[in-house]
């Protein structure tokens, strides 16, 4: 073990790290980084960024991506790309906030439902009045890595890291109910598979290892650690399609009724599609799409909040965003709506690369686009690496929605209706889809966005 000082913003103490992990996993381990959203050491996000009071390291390829020549100079580099060196000292850089919640009313709170997503937790608190609050906060494993078999990986090196894994989510999930001091609440807890797991401090070994089974299926309370009422927690379908999943289309059936055959697609880090055969018959799979549609892992994703870039659209000027920018940040939706406007002017081929165009307008977008990508504004600019990860995306889902069609027997024109819930809320344009190939042309006219269908379905 190494002697490494670590400095935050009140306390400072020295603390042995193991020489295999990275900086930044041994920041996690110790406590630092829980909750925060990390792309797992790709070097794209910036949000492991330390600066080395003592001892800085030769500077490694992402560093030179990511800092300037004055920031280098000052210590700058990502953790997630370094390992520890005897008697270093590091200094931890701000973190995002972590938790965006307010009660909405003074009426008294009847339910409280909770969706465990791989990246954001969400809640909502319904009231004696019909009213809803919500809110949401980073899921506070981000730090052992940013989708689930990474996660699971992490969990079955030992003991001590599937515990720390369990503890950081029970912690949060408990901090989510003590919100409200009232323990006769109604919960419902819904989440993939693996969370529920993880929650539950169930057996790992099954979810870790192909061949892949389920020895718990949900659809029932149980007691989670001190709190002293039940939760329920609904149904899990398969090792991958879980309790967001079962809840989700709980909801959609009592909500839409919709005619058979129907899609219904929830899209988040571990993507789960369903596809409505009949009444009787459902099919359903999962598909790893990444963190990348709640933003995270893009050098300039977030997820949605206030001042975050989530829609854009051409104008005399460029591609511009739609209302107030006061972040450097783009959310998911927001990177759809830029591939989607720069594809329908021919500034990006298909295939995901730069092109001038051939309109005033292309012309001018394609003026900004230099060695780093696409500039926005200021420092903020697309990367041909951002445009490979909403491609990766796009590619996984649309194999998904074709190996159900296969399953079922049936063709995408016999869909009779589309419903998309998940990480890309309600920002996203069904047109921007459509024009990004996640769907058949005309798929917009039979889609809609139904937001975050694990959270409605578990109220």
């Amino acid at each position: 073990m190494i002697p490494v000082k670590v400095c935050d913003t009140s306390t400072s103490k020295t603390l042995l790290f193991d020489p295999l992990k990275t900086l930044t996993q041994n920041l996690f381990v110790s406590g630092y980084l829980s909750g925060v959203p990390l792309c797992a050491g790709i070097g794209t996000c910036g949000q492991c960024a330390l600066i080395f009071i003592h001892k800085p390291p030769i500077p490694a390829p992402k560093d030179l991506e990511y800092f300037d020549a004055e920031e280098l100079n000052s210590g700058f580099r990502l953790g997630c790309v370094h390992y520890p060196e005897s008697n270093q000292c590091v200094q931890l850089t701000a973190r995002p906030s972590e938790r965006d919640f307010s009660f909405v009313s003074d009426a008294s709170v009847n339910s409280l439902g909770i969706d465990i997503g791989t990246t954001s937790i969400k809640w909502s608190f319904k009231h004696s009045d019909s009213s809803f609050s919500y809110g949401q906060t980073f899921n506070p494993q981000m730090g052992a890595g940013p989708e689930v078999m990474s996660r699971l990986t992490f969990a079955s090196a030992c003991t001590e890291n599937k515990d720390l894994l369990h503890d950081v989510l029970y912690n949060e999930i408990l901090n989510v109910i003590n919100l409200q001091a009232d323990t006769s609440l109604n919960i419902c807890i819904a989440g993939n598979p693996a969370m529920i797991f993880f929650l539950l401090k169930k057996n790992l070994a099954g979810l870790s290892v192909a061949p892949y089974s389920l020895e718990y299926y949900g659809g029932q309370y149980e007691v989670i650690g001190s709190y002293d009422s039940e939760v329920y927690v609904p149904s899990l379908f398969s090792p991958f399609v879980g309790a967001d999943a079962s809840a989700g289309l709980t909801y959609l059936l009592e909500a839409y009724q919709p005619d058979f055959p129907f899609l219904f697609a929830d899209f988040g880090t571990n993507g789960e599609i369903v596809l409505g055969i009949s009444p009787e018959k459902f099919l359903c799979t999962s598909i790893a799409l990444g963190p990348a549609l709640e933003g995270i892992g893009l050098r300039h994703g977030s997820p949605y909040r206030k001042g975050v870039a989530s829609r854009f659209s051409p104008t005399s000027e460029g591609i511009k965003v739609n209302g107030s920018w006061s972040t450097d940040k783009i959310t998911g939706s927001g990177y759809i709506s830029l591939l989607a406007n720069l594809l329908r002017l021919n500034n990006i081929s298909s295939e995901g690369h730069f092109k001038k165009g051939n309109s005033p307008l292309a012309f001018k977008v394609f003026s900004k686009i230099n060695d780093k990508g696409l500039w926005l504004k200021n420092n903020i600019y697309l990367h041909s690496r951002d445009i490979e990860e909403i491609l990766k995306v796009k590619a996984a889902f649309t194999l998904g929605v074709s190996f159900l069609c296969d399953q079922g027997n049936i063709t995408h024109d016999m869909i009779k209706s589309i419903f998309i819930g998940g990480a890309l809320g309600e920002h996203t344009s069904l047109n921007d889809l459509e024009t990004l190939g996640f769907f058949p042309p005309g798929s917009a006219n039979k889609s809609e966005i139904v937001g975050n269908t694990s959270l409605k379905g578990a109220l």
